[in-house]
């Protein structure tokens, strides 16, 4: 399994019930999960058609909580974790939830923070632990969905165990086949290689059957899949799962020439995108690094400077900060960036911020719309830079800072990328501490007999105080 990447793929599961609070205004996709595949033989059947009452019900406690959650922030009440989980017990203390079928569940556990109440996730539970003793779909189906009420980064051990369990269900490959159970795979991307090649013909056999009529989320999700496996798995096994993935690219070239919304048609060349770039088809970590070319390039330390792409930085280990100006999060972490550029002076490392155009800037004191006029744009980050005290250059880039080749869908994100051209490390985060940093960098320089600085004794970054 790769250890470079951060951000490993049982969150994104996690991440679902989530985002129903925060969404992440420097995310550009939700949790990941899979296409669910046509149903391939009479034996892998949905369940009955459920009695409109179980959604009406589920339905009715979702908007009991968020009404509740929309009077008390209208109140001015500060909300935390357990105030939203006390609203979450309220709103569905009259469910009987072993009465309720799996996908009424599941709307349940989406449609609210359900992970913040102990309380309503115990009822749950135990109605998922009756029905995963079924040896049907239906019962593979609640194993997985066991998985979002024990996140991996909560409890470990709890969400391992469920995920064995899981993967050994009788009814697994029929739940494969009906697409019932996307929080598995999801949480599978992050396997190590030898439990995670069960799913290599599952998922190819769901190649051969793709609904058509797939929505547009259902391919976004997949391209997600994609990118976290890519982010875990080796070469060999992305190229296992190639089938799936560029059976899913025809389905989605199908789908464009489609009447659609020009939303849909976004979202669906987003996925395209996605799943053609090098992180999915398992060729970005050890392998040269995606082609990168500038448009405008500013060092203001160096001010002569011209590089016009990656290529021109190769011999040097280059850090690629992508962000933008309008990223909060991407400017909290320039202390820790502009020290990682201090440190690494005059040794042959780049730290490049990584940003293309957006339409807009951000500044301390202008907001600048620049939609049509990127020379205005670029020329507006030399102010930028200095008044947020930026020591490193910074690029813009033709491609999108939300790079499909890298597998960028959140910003700030960091990819390292070793003297010889081959990317190293993806997913770190550029606020973490520097000797964190420091022990992904050294080595890199170690190996190609570069000279290397002494050991950093940096302060904790803000993210650890």
């Amino acid at each position: 399994m790769k250890t470079s990447a951060l951000h490993r793929g049982y969150l994104l599961a996690s991440a679902m019930v989530l985002l129903v609070i925060t969404p992440p205004a420097w995310s550009q996709d939700a949790p990941a999960h899979v296409l669910r595949p046509v149903q391939p033989s009479p034996t892998a059947t949905e369940p009955d058609p459920q009695p409109a009452e179980h959604a009406s019900e589920v339905e009715a406690a979702i908007a009991q909580y968020q009404n509740a959650l929309r009077q008390a922030r209208a109140a001015g009440r500060t909300m935390a974790r357990e105030d939203i989980g006390e609203l979450i017990d309220q709103a569905f203390a009259d469910l009987d939830f072993k009465a309720i079928p799996t996908d009424q569940i599941e709307k349940a556990i989406s449609g609210v923070p359900m992970v913040f109440s102990d309380r309503t996730v115990r009822r749950v539970d135990e109605a998922l632990e009756h029905y995963m003793k079924q040896e049907t779909p239906e019962g593979a189906r609640a194993a997985s969905l066991r998985l979002l009420l024990h996140p991996r980064h909560v409890d470990e051990a709890s969400h391992l165990a469920i995920l064995e369990a899981s993967l050994k269900h009788p009814a697994l490959r029929q739940a494969i086949a009906l697409g019932t159970v996307s929080p598995l795979l999801s949480a599978s991307a992050a396997l190590p290689e030898e439990r995670f090649k069960p799913l290599v013909d599952l998922l190819n056999h769901a190649a051969t059957r793709l609904p058509e009529d797939a929505s547009v989320d259902d391919f976004r999700r997949a391209s997600g899949f994609f990118l976290s496996a890519g982010r875990n798995q080796s070469t060999r096994m992305m190229k296992a799962i190639d089938p799936y993935r560029r059976a899913l690219i025809s389905a989605i070239d199908a789908r464009m020439e489609q009447d659609l919304s020009e939303r849909d048609q976004s979202l669906l060349q987003s996925a395209r995108h996605r799943l053609a770039g090098a992180l999915a088809r398992g060729e970005l970590i050890d392998h040269p690094a995606p082609e990168m070319n500038f448009l405008w390039y500013f060092d203001p330390q160096n001010e002569e400077a011209r590089f016009t792409s990656l290529k021109d930085l190769r011999g040097k280990v280059v850090v690629l900060d992508f962000w933008a100006t309008w990223c909060g999060p991407c400017i909290a972490s320039f202390p820790n960036v502009r020290e990682l550029r201090q440190y690494y002076e005059g040794f042959d490392v780049v730290v490049l911020g990584v940003t293309s155009i957006q339409g807009r800037h951000i500044g301390m004191r202008q907001r600048v719309n620049t939609q049509g006029n990127p020379e205005q744009e670029m020329e507006l980050m030399k102010s930028f830079i200095e008044e947020r005290q930026m020591t490193w250059p910074v690029a813009f880039s033709e491609q999108n800072v939300f790079n499909p080749d890298y597998g960028i869908t959140g910003i700030p994100s960091v990819a390292i990328i070793d003297p010889a051209g081959k990317v190293r490390h993806i997913g770190l985060h550029p606020g973490r501490p520097l000797t964190e940093k420091v022990r992904l960098i050294n080595p890199l320089l170690s190996e190609a007999g570069k000279p290397v600085p002494a050991l950093a004794t940096a302060t904790p970054s803000s993210d650890d105080e």
